[in-house]
Parts: structure tokens; sequence; C-alpha cells
């Protein structure tokens, strides 16, 4: 909670910020996606329309924060910074989180699962989580360069990379967090899965195979070493694999009953704000149940077709020169797997999200003039 708090009101500080600056500049081009902006500007209308049927002023206020939201992070962000937006979200992030994540594990892990300043593990995991999928693209960007360039990093840094990126996994693991889990290794998939692709379309696949069975033993002897100081496979299997096994008989964990009482009471414009404490007694767990419940059908179904098309132009992205080609991927792929589990409304993993299809969706251009 502090983590998602701390980042929010920074992140909406910048923002406000920025947009503050926007008067006072003669000439402002602003780039947007056409697409997009009509969905979210349709989703804020059904919200709107929500807050009437369900007399609810919140509704109201969070369809507009949404669009407030998205403009601001996908349209006046990119706008300024352009293509440098994605190091600057790296680095916002990784300044903003590493202090929240970090410090207080100087103190020790003392209890399992682990929530440190959080107000739960699944809270810790879901900023683990995004965090991995932060370290896990540049770790990417590093494997393709050695893989596909004659430009190599060298093999301190890649060895380093790894060293990180193991760690950043490993507070996933310590949350306990299923979901949490699940993410990072759907991103780790993922990112494999495009760094194939991008073989073929360079023409280097056996190159790329050849590479991947001489890094194995090398990749097994690096686990070893840090096993032996870090104890990676016993942590995953008490902390995690237990608690698949634990509840292999109920995996969704009281979720399974929640969605199917929200499908079946759903209705066009939504229940409001209170349908899940009050009717159900239960948390939504779920980004696209929780929309479901609370704005209704019309609601899910814009934002289901917004997620799919800006998945399309993360996937699309892959394929551009960008130096930060993976961070929207994974970080989509972050938002979604989250999303099965975890309500991720407004979360610090859906506001990277926003920030990120600006870099990969933006295609069209508006100059404002003050």
């Amino acid at each position: 909670m502090a983590g998602n708090m701390f980042f929010s009101y920074g992140v909406y500080a910048v923002l406000i910020g920025m947009i503050i600056m926007t008067f006072f500049m003669k000439e402002v081009k602003l780039e947007y996606n056409k697409s997009l902006i009509v969905l979210v500007i349709l989703y804020a209308l059904i919200a709107i329309l929500s807050a009437l049927f369900n007399s609810q002023i919140i509704l109201l206020l969070n369809g507009l924060v949404f669009l407030v939201m998205f403009v601001s992070t996908s349209v006046v962000s990119y706008s300024y910074f352009n293509n440098s937006i994605g190091k600057i979200v790296i680095y916002t992030f990784l300044l903003s989180q590493i202090p929240v994540i970090l410090i207080p594990l100087l103190s020790g892990v003392e209890t399992f699962p682990y929530s440190g300043i959080f107000e739960n593990p699944n809270a810790f995991g879901i900023a683990a989580a995004t965090l991995f999928a932060v370290i896990l693209s540049i770790l990417f960007s590093n494997i393709e360069e050695t893989v596909f360039f004659k430009k190599k990093p060298s093999k301190i840094k890649m060895i380093a990379f790894i060293f990180i990126t193991t760690l950043s996994f490993l507070l996933v693991i310590i949350s306990s967090s299923r979901t949490s889990f699940l993410a990072g290794v759907v991103s780790i998939m993922v990112g494999l899965f495009c760094v194939f692709l991008l073989s073929i379309k360079y023409k280097r696949t056996i190159n790329l195979i050849i590479k991947t069975v001489v890094s194995l033993p090398i990749l097994y002897f690096l686990y070893l070493i840090i096993n032996k100081f870090i104890p990676i496979q016993m942590y995953l299997q008490e902390n995690t694999l237990s608690k698949f096994a634990k509840k292999s008989s109920n995996s969704l964990d009281g979720r399974g009953y929640v969605w199917e009482k929200t499908i079946s009471e759903a209705s066009i414009f939504g229940h409001g704000e209170g349908y899940f404490d009050g009717s159900i007694d239960l948390g939504a767990h779920n980004t696209f149940i929780y929309i479901l419940g609370v704005y209704g059908w019309l609601a899910t179904i814009v934002f289901t077709l917004f997620i799919f098309i800006s998945m399309y132009y993360c996937i699309k992205f892959i394929f551009s020169n960008n130096n930060y080609k993976y961070l929207p991927i994974l970080m989509m792929t972050t938002f979604l797997v989250l999303s099965i589990g975890e309500n991720m409304f407004n979360r610090i993993t859906m506001m990277m999200v926003f920030i990120l299809i600006g870099l990969v969706a933006n295609n069209s251009k508006v100059v404002v003039t003050s």
C-alpha cells in the first residue's frame, strides 16, 4: 500500500506539473492513438451513465479520473518525452520502488509470506512482480544485443544483470503470491518467445539455438552458486509451490465463487462501488470482474477492447529498433496475469501500462496553441 501511494502521488505530481506547463507554452504537439482515445472516452461516458443509474457520484469521478489518467500518461507524457519515455519510466519506477521494497529488507525477513511495509503479501508480490518485469526487459535487451548484433555487452555486465534479475524474482517468491509468481513465469516465457521471433526476423535462429545450448550449463552453474548463498530452491518450495499443492483442490482460493456470482448478476450498468463488499462480502480479485460488477457489461466490453488493441501495439513494437522494446510487452503481460487474480485498477502496473501505450501506439498528431 505504501509503495502504491508513494509511486502514485509522485506520478500525479509530475503529470499535473506537465499539464500546467502546457498552458504556458505557445504551441504543443500532442501525439495520440485515435482508436484508444475513442475507447477511453467511451469508457468514461459509460462510467457516467453507471453513476446516474446507480446514483453514485463516485462512479462519475472514477470515470473522469480514468480519462484524465490515460490522457495525462499516454498522450501528454509521450508528447513531452517521445521515445525517451521508456528510459524515463524505468528510472522513475526504480527510484521510487527500490527504496520502498529493499530498505525494509535490510532488517531481515522474519516471517513468510513477506509483506514488508505493504498492507499484505499480495500487495508486496504485485510490486515485486512489476519490478521483475522492468529488470527482465533490460536483461532481454542485453540478450538480444549478445545474440543478434556485433555490439556486445561485457560478460561481467551480463552476469550482473542475470544476478539482479534472479534476486528480483526471489522477491516475488518470498511474497508467496501465486498470482505474482505466475506473472513472473509467464513474463519469462513471453520474453523468450519474443527473442525467438526476432531470431527469425534477423535470420539468426541457428545462432540463437547454439548460444542457448552453450549457455545452459553456465546458467545452471550460476544458479548453483547463487542457491548456495541464497536458498532460492528452498524459498520456492516452502513459500510458493507448497501453496499451490495445499490449495490444489481449490486453486482459485474462493475467487471462483465471486466470479461466478458476479457474472450471473451482471447488468448493463453494474451495481455500483459497494457491490463486492455489500452483496458478496469478498473482493473482486480480478480487474475485469471488478469492472463487470461495478460498471457493468458495456464498460467491461469497452475496457477489454482497449486492452486487446493495446496488446496488439505492444506485440508490433517488439519488431521496432527501440532499445526498450521488451518493456511494454512484459509490462502488459504482467498486468494481464496479475489481473486474473487481483484487482489491478489504478495500481502501479496499470499506470505504467498507460504510459507505455503512448510509446507503442501513438500514431496521430494535433497541434494545440495557447
